[in-house]
């Protein structure tokens, strides 16, 4: 597997390879044209890869706890270690003004540091129960932080304070055939008015794709808009677009991406043109389906449990 981003003004691609000599290869785009601009060794396989707000950096969080800063400016600079955690980090974000750096682990953990001063902690945001998948600023409120956990649960944080604001049990609205908590892979959102976002969350092995929106900046209020999703093919991840749609990646060789949009009513729609256009690039997503996408490794064992419920998560 591999861990790519776009910077938030288009204009840079950085992708980390895992498998063989893993390195961090960044594209600048000149025109209609990328072109690689620097690529350079990272050590370890990366979780997760991010450019701060002002694409300066690229921020790598890899499998081992560390953190490492790679320049895109200077792109001979050596990379630069920022901070480190003692388990898996599972993402890491930095907030807009680039004041602070917010990570997380397999151990449940959301630490806030200042940033690129990464020793003085801020904060830590402590709630979840299990390992924490990802991290995302609410589009209409940067100073609350929207987070998701193998515990089924998405939480809402005043993350300077480290305090919870609010709890959407997820498995609620997408229970488990099984009446099992499904872990939460990956939430996007993305703002549609001053005072609202949109929230897709992608669950465990689930079909179905819920999409929430979330109102207010201080008194927040949460409603299920609708689920998306196509029977018997596993959501793997979503993302919003700049052209009010989303794209959705399912467990599908023959159309492993579809395009959503809406209307003014928050209907969501399958826009079928468009998603005719991922079908020719289908090839290029075929290395996805051979990797799970939780890993059984995020799990802990509890050595109390019957042996086939252990076996399960392995």
């Amino acid at each position: 597997m591999a861990c790519a981003a776009l910077s938030s003004c288009g204009r840079y691609l950085a992708l980390a390879t895992c498998r063989g000599t893993k390195c961090l290869l960044i594209w600048q785009l000149e025109g209609q044209t990328w072109s690689l601009i620097s690529q350079r060794p990272i050590g370890r396989a990366a979780s997760k890869i991010r450019f701060t707000n002002s694409a300066s950096r690229v921020l790598i969080a890899d499998k081992a706890g560390d953190v490492y800063s790679f320049s895109v400016t200077e792109p001979t600079k050596e990379k630069e270690w920022l901070l480190g955690h003692i388990a898996m980090l599972l993402d890491v974000t930095v907030s807009d003004d680039e004041k602070y750096i917010i990570s997380c682990d397999r151990d449940d953990k959301i630490r806030v540091a200042c940033f690129p001063n990464c020793y003085n902690i801020n904060s830590y945001c402590l709630g979840h129960t299990s390992f924490v998948t990802s991290l995302s600023f609410l589009p209409h409120n940067p100073y609350i932080l929207v987070s998701s956990s193998g515990d089924g649960c998405i939480k809402l944080w005043k993350y300077l304070e480290g305090k919870e604001l609010l709890s959407i049990p997820v498995n609620k609205y997408v229970p488990a055939l099984d009446g099992e908590i499904l872990p939460i892979k990956q939430c996007s959102v993305f703002q549609v008015s001053p005072d609202a976002s949109l929230m897709s969350v992608c669950i465990g092995s689930s079909s179905k794709c819920p999409i929430f929106k979330i109102d207010g900046t201080d008194n927040l209020q949460v409603k299920l808009l609708c689920t998306i999703g196509s029977e018997d093919q596993e959501v793997w991840w979503t993302q919003f677009t700049r052209e009010n749609s989303m794209l959705l990646m399912k467990n599908n060789k023959m159309q492993p991406v579809e395009v959503w949009s809406w209307d003014e009513n928050y209907d969501f729609l399958l826009n079928q043109n468009e998603t005719e256009l991922y079908v020719k690039h289908s090839d290029a997503f075929q290395e996805c389906f051979s990797c799970p996408s939780i890993p059984s490794m995020l799990y802990r064992k509890n050595y109390d449990e019957p042996a086939d419920k252990v076996k399960k998560h392995s």
